[in-house]
């Protein structure tokens, strides 16, 4: 007899928390769901051996080469015995109404492609404890494609429960979009119906040092990918196509130039230049230039070129970026250089 809910993960890495996720998953209270785990390409023999502990009748370990999130989520799928699929990032945590409440929702309300529901982030620290950062209570609780076009993405990648016929229909996670392979999903999901948002906090989002959501250079490639799929969005409304249907995982160097990509990533040079990072500030701020010709990417770039100045003027520019970057942690990020 095939379960309701098939919960899917791609995991990479991490060997340490292998077992927050799966004990979550597995104390929930719910009991007509399989977990399918797909390893991708992880480097570490630690995370095949803390996986494999939890291979029985209900939890499923495969272990490929690495293909990124949306190969080894798209595996995951394909494996997939329910007709809903619960989504779940490696090292995050479901509460354990999390597959009830979500799946009571699918069913009350055919319609619905899918459901969200309230999340809450927590920083994980270098001894394995954990500090809220966020409670992100203030979704509403239907969305439909007009909302997934504007510049909030309400829906994290792992707390979302959607149809598998639905999922298959759109052609899944596209490999183009690596680090916004979620948002570009909910784009072309939601052309076929809501999504729907369960008002109670079921999903931990953790934040780790390595992880798209801590890393500084990935979360600019996840915001520039996430314009672009956007943009692709709009172009098959109008058209029945878009340019990764042509020009597939090499789309992205077809994208438009935007003011907004512009001004981000001037702003991600300003967080650079506060922390005395000036070789990835100016990468950053040519960046920005090239994207589009703004008054705050020309303004950033000026101030990116000034490597050397009096000790009066440099406090007074780190007072200024001090203000302006107010909204960011004030950790310093990764070197944007790999050396």
């Amino acid at each position: 007899m095939r379960p309701k809910v098939s919960v899917c993960c791609a995991w990479h890495e991490r060997p340490e928390a292998v077992r927050i996720t799966l004990d979550a998953l597995l104390s929930q209270n719910f009991e007509d769901y399989e977990v399918i785990v797909v390893n991708d390409g992880s480097t570490s023999p630690e995370v095949a051996m803390e996986l494999d502990r939890y291979r029985s009748e209900r939890v499923t370990v495969v272990h490929q080469t690495n293909t990124g999130a949306p190969g080894a989520l798209n595996h995951a799928i394909s494996l997939a015995r329910g007709p809903y699929i619960a989504v779940h990032d490696a090292g995050d945590a479901s509460r354990p109404d999390r597959l009830q409440e979500q799946s009571r929702a699918l069913d009350a309300e055919p319609s619905l492609v899918g459901v969200g529901c309230f999340t809450e982030d927590l920083m994980v620290q270098d001894n394995g404890g954990t500090t809220r950062e966020k409670l992100n209570d203030d979704k509403p609780e239907r969305l439909n494609h007009r909302d997934f076009l504007a510049p909030r993405n309400f829906l994290s990648g792992g707390e979302v429960m959607f149809r598998k016929e639905i999922h298959q229909k759109v052609g899944g996670y596209r490999s183009a979009f690596r680090y916004a392979q979620d948002r570009d999903l909910w784009l072309r999901m939601s052309m076929l119906g809501d999504f729907g948002i369960v008002q109670t906090m079921l999903y931990e989002r953790r934040i780790y040092a390595q992880g798209v959501k801590a890393s500084l250079r990935k979360s600019i490639m996840q915001k520039q990918l996430s314009h672009f799929a956007r943009e692709c969005a709009q172009m098959r409304m109008q058209k029945g196509y878009d340019l990764v249907d042509i020009f597939s995982d090499q789309a992205p160097m077809y994208r438009a130039r935007t003011k907004t990509a512009a001004d981000n990533l001037a702003r991600y040079a300003l967080w650079y230049l506060y922390h005395d990072d000036h070789e990835s500030a100016n990468i950053l701020a040519d960046l920005a230039i090239r994207e589009r010709v703004t008054l705050r990417s020309v303004g950033i770039n000026a101030i990116a070129k000034t490597t050397t100045v009096s000790n009066g003027r440099h406090e007074a520019i780190k007072s200024l970026l001090r203000r302006k970057i107010s909204k960011f942690d004030m950790q310093k990020p990764e070197t944007l250089i790999r050396r």
